[in-house]
């Protein structure tokens, strides 16, 4: 009967130091397929194939693997140990009738460079579910370290004093989002350390109201006064503040919470934004912001993940703003929202300046 790893692994050979040193699963591949086939003779990349090395009765029955986490970078990845990967080749050599693969030191990693998690693998669903754990682990790590990328530089823009930040929001009617009840926009002036707040309300739909299922708070903008005004009306104030600020600066910086869903409205409402060869024509914009002035997009909830090392499922902004301590009120007004987003984003670039 073929023998496999639960067996092989009970034999007295092993030497504890030789556990310490750990060799990449993809890598051993690579270098033993590189060094021990040819043209003719394929069987060994056969024989590793996950298919036959852990088919049922497959020697790979049993094989201890190591699902690591490198301690310097985060990577998450596959390893195996010395011993372990020697006893495969003696193995392989044994089995094959071929000289049996070595394992080069420049593979060799220290144990003590990983956080270790030891995983018998007992069939080839088993190690096909843990190579998409390390990839998913992975992607998740790549998308936080962009995230803090997008922190840090969010943190140097502020520093820079160059640009006006445009933080904003949109409150759509609950039960047909396609009408604009509000639009609300905050200016940070990082040049004069200055704030402004705008509050449009469109007066075509007055008479409706939300408070089913997202709370009415129209009439309680805090940072000002509201302006009743119809939709293109409000669109050429937002217009007119975000051409200031190209015209001045060379650009601007957009801030939301959750603004995909805020460039969406816009987006179906034609909005032109501007761009820094358009010289104040409102005609002259474009309805792809990314073909804009825009310098870049501050996503608060982005920031607020890298912030806590954790991006999944973001927190609303009223759970960030307590999360925060930041006092607020009122929020699902168009005005507020875009002012506290805003706060928040000052708060948050404070943390990364610690």
């Amino acid at each position: 009967m073929r023998p496999h790893f639960l067996f092989l692994l009970s034999q007295p050979h092993l030497h504890s130091m030789e556990n310490n040193i750990l060799i990449h699963w993809k890598d051993l591949h690579q270098h033993w397929i590189q060094n021990y086939t040819s043209g003719i003779d394929t069987s060994l990349v056969h024989f590793l194939e996950p298919s036959q090395l852990f088919a049922p009765n497959g020697l790979g029955i049993g094989l201890p693997l190591l699902q690591c986490i490198d301690k310097t970078t985060k990577e998450h990845s596959i390893l195996i140990s010395l011993p372990t990967a020697s006893q495969l080749g003696e193995y392989i050599g044994d089995r094959l009738k071929m000289i049996t693969p070595v394992i080069p030191s420049h593979l060799y990693h220290q144990r003590a460079d990983y956080d270790v998690t030891v995983v018998t693998i007992g069939d080839k669903a088993r190690y096909m579910k843990m190579g998409k754990q390390v990839g998913a682990a992975n992607k998740r790590q790549r998308k936080l370290a962009d995230a803090q990328d997008d922190w840090r530089r969010a943190s140097d823009l502020v520093q820079d004093r160059r640009y006006v930040f445009v933080s904003l929001d949109i409150e759509a009617f609950e039960a047909d989002h396609s009408i604009l009840l509000e639009i609300g926009w905050t200016l940070y002036d990082s040049r004069h350390d200055t704030y402004m707040d705008q509050h449009y309300m469109i007066d075509t739909y007055r008479h409706l109201r939300n408070g089913k299922y997202v709370d009415d708070q129209r009439m309680n903008f805090g940072f000002g006064t509201s302006v009743w005004c119809t939709l293109p009306q409000a669109l050429g104030e937002l217009y007119k503040d975000l051409d200031w600020a190209t015209c001045r600066d060379g650009g601007f910086v957009l801030v939301g919470h959750g603004l995909n869903s805020d460039l969406l409205y816009l987006k179906q409402c034609q909005f032109l934004w501007p761009t820094t060869d358009n010289s104040s024509n409102y005609n002259g914009g474009v309805l792809d912001v990314q073909e804009s002035a825009m310098v870049t997009i501050v996503n608060t909830d982005t920031l607020y993940g890298a912030y806590i090392g954790d991006l999944h499922n973001p927190p609303s902004l009223g759970r960030c703003l307590g999360l925060m301590e930041i006092e607020h009120w009122n929020l699902h007004n168009a005005g507020n929202d875009a002012h506290y987003t805003m706060e928040l984003m000052m708060k948050l670039v404070d943390k990364a300046l610690c």
